[in-house]
């Protein structure tokens, strides 16, 4: 270019030394000497020299004369000096306009080396630099190879249409303003610059239309539309587009900017990113800036290791194979020594503001390959997906994210802060969310602990987008670098945690106040994947509905417990110790248990409650009311301790260990409201009710059919102590021996068969409870046994428990059943009569079809030999008594034909007869 510029100069020389053709000659030469002083050749085809027409050069050619390589070819070349302006006195062209020019520039070096000749043979007597010329081009080319830069590797590029001028500075300063248009390869092209080669201080801009791609050697397709460049102060691209495969990554705007004192591209510098957009495989990625801090280059590492943070504001991202979506409003990365090739492992800190994410819980074939998901999704919103046979694979420990991440990094462990975030959990795409965590804060800092451990923390609330009912979390602790748990601490408190209560069993009732609190510190086993957790646990305004309990709602429950548990699933143990359970702020209890071998066979449990000593009447007022209502108005004063101590093997009932022992001695009635049992010692006269309905049958001393306990025969008394409770006259209400033998039944069967009730509790039931077979039940009648046992003497106890209980369909009484069965009074009762009618609790219907049959069957036979010859055995009947007795055949009132006919033992009975009590298991002697 500067020879183009030395050329219009010589043209002005060459007629200033008169005469056109003299002129022409001279001119030739003048080029000649230029063009060998650059170690090049030209050749001019012909020179226009006219005397008003401006000088022309036609047909140049410029040449390498090593091998003879066309640099320049060019139609024409312009000046704007005419003979006559040289006459005038003008001695160097303002303007040259080069038409037609085609440059071969693809040996950038040969131009380099032309120029340094040239500017290193200059002589003296030269005389002072001129300025030079303006620079058009119309129409030329330029073919030229563009040289490697990073990953771009060096291409062959053709510039074709140009227009292009060069105006140099006005001042002393050798500083170019360039500016160019045409064909760059199909693309158009514009470009200006300011030139500065003295200080090096070059600004230039481009921009290109369509944007102009460059493959890559790995194959990445890389497309830029416009760039902006100066020395020294960074450059900035527009439209870039980065294609691998099916990746692909959009920029607005990527801007470098070196870092202040900046000499190279070897110092310190940051890149500056707006309009991002990252796409692959139907995932999306967007941020509004990205900015990158690139430190000092470092000899023998690569440039990727030279990325020292990163910053990306405005960020939404959508994946939708991941059922994933969300946003931050900003993101920062320290990063040290990067690898692209493990992207995480260079990571140091990353910090992320306010992200806020969006999740699909997984449709039931999807979950098909998650463990436990049932759980889960019951847990979240309360919905378990329909999931093919088998629910997830067999024996698969749960997905550890810690250790995936963990997988990544390697040994660097990064620092991450979450502030300000939210996840929005949703049932399935496009639907409202079904919980909201939000307002997280958390922390991932492994600089906080010994090596090889991570620190964790996260907090935040989990909201119910819906109703607002909330609740608070947190979660702490601490990991390893495998990913396996050292110790967490976890606080989750609020009424929308305890709305997952319901999905742990349809049994509990929740109202909108009810609200859930958990304080516990978890602590795994150093082997296997046991853990134990101590804290608190509390839970305020729950309720149940469960019908082995009570056969209606309880609700209003509030409970506090401190404890630790500790579970061992390969040893199949769970231990339980609750040292504090307060029940609705005022009772106080101590509970431990212990659960075994849950796999396979049936579990053996373990149970310890204690009852510290404690005010009765906060005791019973910490009873949910709806257990005891018919114990309203009852109050108490003084104290009370107790404990219970249990253990039973499953495989074998038998095995049931049961210690109780309740201290009430100090725990006083002082109002009795509607169990008014001080009654029982007077007359009074109760209709008695058969499933919640009066039947019209009423029992009480004051009724006609009453019998005192003198008119009772001694062996009837001794009868009802030897069939129901024969430590009658030693317990206070209750035998544990009863209750033990009740439970072992009830296994045995599966099912509620007997409650192994004393007598107290049986006379109990029938003047003060309904028959319902609940827990509530036996707690009222529980406590009803022990205000009477207070207040009745035994004998009272005795004698209301003959006259008020049931021999029959609607047959209440012993003087009753005499009549019913044999037609006497009670006092006229035999032995055996006797022994019948005590035999009949607690299947009374099963003694009545007896008297409808006239006779009775060889169970029958059976039960009466145990019982007489029993009370025989403790003296309660003489052995003549006994021997009268025999062969036991019992004469019915209804007996056809006289007296009931024997049936023998052998004879096979037309129905089954009903199973042995608690109490005929104590019929042998």
């Amino acid at each position: 270019m500067a020879l183009v510029f030395l050329a219009g100069g010589a043209v002005g020389v060459a007629v200033l030394l008169g005469g056109l053709t003299l002129a022409e000659r001279e001119l030739r030469d003048k080029l000649a000497a230029m063009a060998e002083r650059a170690g090049i050749t030209v050749h001019v085809g012909f020179i226009v020299l006219d005397l008003d027409r401006p000088v022309a050069l036609r047909d140049v050619e410029l040449r390498d004369p090593a091998d003879d390589a066309v640099l320049l070819r060019c139609a024409e070349v312009r000046t704007n000096l005419t003979f006559r302006a040289v006459l005038a006195g003008a001695r160097w062209p303002e303007r040259v306009t080069l038409v037609g020019a085609d440059v071969d520039a693809r040996d950038l070096e040969r131009w380099k080396a032309a120029r340094e000749r040239y500017r290193s043979r200059r002589r003296e007597g030269d005389g002072p630099k001129r300025a030079l010329p303006e620079l058009v081009v119309l129409g030329g080319s330029v073919r030229g190879q563009v040289p490697a830069l990073g990953p771009l590797p060096a291409t062959q590029r053709s510039l074709s249409a140009l227009r292009a001028r060069v105006v140099p500075s006005s001042d002393e300063q050798a500083r170019w303003q360039v500016v160019v248009e045409g064909q760059l390869d199909g693309h158009t092209m514009a470009a200006s610059a300011m030139l500065d080669p003295e200080r090096g201080d070059h600004e230039a801009a481009l921009t290109i239309s369509p944007r102009f791609e460059v493959a890559l050697p790995d194959g990445t397709q890389l497309a830029v539309g416009a760039a902006y460049a100066r020395a020294g102060h960074g450059a900035r691209v527009r439209g870039v587009s980065v294609r691998h495969g099916d990746a692909t990554v959009e920029l607005e705007t990527v801007e470098l900017v070196p870092a202040a004192g900046a000499t190279s591209r070897a110092s310190a510098w940051t890149v500056r990113a707006t309009g991002l957009a990252v796409s692959q495989g139907g995932r999306n990625a967007h941020a509004g800036e990205v900015v990158v801090d690139i430190g000092p280059a470092v000899p023998g590492q690569s440039d990727w290791h030279r990325l020292r943070q990163l910053m990306v504001a405005q960020a939404d991202v959508e994946v939708p194979d991941l059922l994933l979506a969300g946003a931050v409003r900003r993101v920062e990365a320290r990063l040290e020594a990067f690898d692209p090739k493990a992207p995480l492992a260079g990571l140091r800190e990353v910090t992320l503001e306010a992200a806020d994410l969006s999740a699909v819980l997984p449709s039931a074939e999807r979950a098909a390959s998650i463990p436990y998901y049932r759980q889960i999704q019951a847990f979240l919103v309360g919905s378990t997906p329909e999931l093919p046979a088998g629910g997830g694979p067999a024996n698969v420990a749960p997905p550890n994210p810690a250790a995936a991440l963990l997988g990544q990094v390697g040994n660097v462990r990064p620092k991450v802060r979450l502030i300000d975030g939210s996840l929005s959990l949703l049932p399935e795409a496009a639907s409202e969310p079904a919980a909201v965590l939000d307002g997280v804060e958390a922390t991932l800092d492994p600089g906080a602990t010994t090596e090889g451990v991570l620190a964790f923390a996260v907090s935040g609330r989990l909201r119910h987008p819906a109703t607002g009912e909330h609740g608070s979390f947190s979660l702490s602790g601490r990991t390893r670098d495998d990913g396996k748990l050292e110790r967490a601490h976890v606080k989750l408190s609020g009424t929308k945690l305890a709305q997952y209560l319901t999905h742990v069993s349809e049994l509990i009732r929740l109202s909108k106040d009810t609200r859930l609190d958990i304080d516990l510190d978890l602590v795994p086993h150093a082997r296997g994947k046991g853990f134990t957790a101590t804290g608190s646990v509390g839970l305020r305004d729950v309720g149940f509905q469960w019908k082995r309990i009570h056969h209606g709602p309880v609700d209003g429950i509030n409970v506090m417990a401190e404890l630790t548990v500790d579970l061992d699933p390969e040893a199949q143990k769970l231990t339980i110790d609750l040292p504090s359970v307060r029940l609705n702020d005022k009772g106080v209890l101590r509970v431990a248990g212990v659960l075994e071998r849950w796999r396979g066979k049936k579990p053996k449990f373990e149970l310890h409650l204690r009852l510290p000593r404690q005010d009765c009447g906060a005791m019973l007022e910490s009873i949910p009311p709806a257990l005891v209502s018919r114990l309203d108005g009852l109050a108490l004063t003084g104290t009370a301790e107790g404990y219970l101590d249990a253990s039973i093997d499953l495989e074998n009932p038998k095995s049931l260990e049961l210690d109780v022992d309740v201290d009430l001695r100090k725990c006083r009635p002082k109002t009795y409201g509607s169990v008014d049992v001080e009654r029982l010692n007077g007359s009074f006269v109760q209709e008695v009710v058969e499933k919640g309905e009066p039947i019209g049958v009423f029992v009480g001393p004051a009724t006609r059919e009453w019998q005192p306990m003198r008119k009772i025969p001694e062996h009837v008394q001794l009868g009802a102590i030897f069939t129901e409770d024969r430590g009658f006259y030693e317990h206070r209400g209750f035998r544990v021996g009863l209750i033990r033998r009740a439970i072992i039944i009830d296994i045995e069967g599966e099912r509620y068969v007997y409650g192994g009730s004393t007598i107290t509790q049986q006379l109990v039931k029938n003047l003060f409870l309904s028959r319902e077979k609940t827990l509530a039940r036996k707690l009222e009648e529980a406590i009803i046994v022990w205000l009477v046992e207070r207040v009745v003497p035994k004998k009272r106890i005795l004698e209301l428990y003959l006259n008020c209980i049931e021999y029959g369909p609607k047959l209440y009484g012993i003087q009753n059943a005499a009549k019913a069965y044999f037609d006497k009074d009670a006092r006229e009762l035999l032995p055996l009569e006797g022994a019948f009618l005590m035999g009949l609790k607690p299947y009374p219907w099963a003694g009545w079809r007896q008297r409808d049959l006239g006779h009775i069957q060889p169970w029958w036979y059976k039960r009466l030999s145990r019982i007489l010859e029993g009370m025989a055995h403790y003296g309660w009947i003489t052995p003549a008594e006994l021997e009268q007795a025999k062969p036991y055949d019992v004469k019915f009132v209804t007996s056809p034909g006289g007296p009931a006919r024997a049936v023998p033992a052998t004879e096979e009975t037309p129905e089954e007869a009903p199973p042995p009590t608690v109490n005929e298991r104590e019929l042998e002697p």
